[in-house]
């Protein structure tokens, strides 16, 4: 991965959301595609409450900081 992070089974989901983000993508569309994404690929159910919050702090962090670390190129 190329912003720096170790690699793990959450790549998928790092590059998957980054690349969103980039594409202007809002919370919402966010939210559904980690809602579906959880189970399939991890076989594990999230819930969308959390997930909202979650895409909340990314979105957060996208709109702050992520230019300083390289990332909206």
């Amino acid at each position: 991965m190329a912003c720096g992070c170790p690699e793990d089974e959450y790549d998928c989901l790092v590059t998957e959301v980054l690349k969103r983000l980039r594409q202007g993508e809002g919370r919402k569309k966010l939210v559904e595609f980690l809602v579906c994404h959880f189970p399939r690929h991890f076989s594990v159910r999230v819930s969308k409450g959390k997930t909202r919050e979650g895409v909340k702090q990314i979105v957060l962090w996208w709109e702050n900081d992520a230019e300083s670390a390289n990332l909206k190129a």
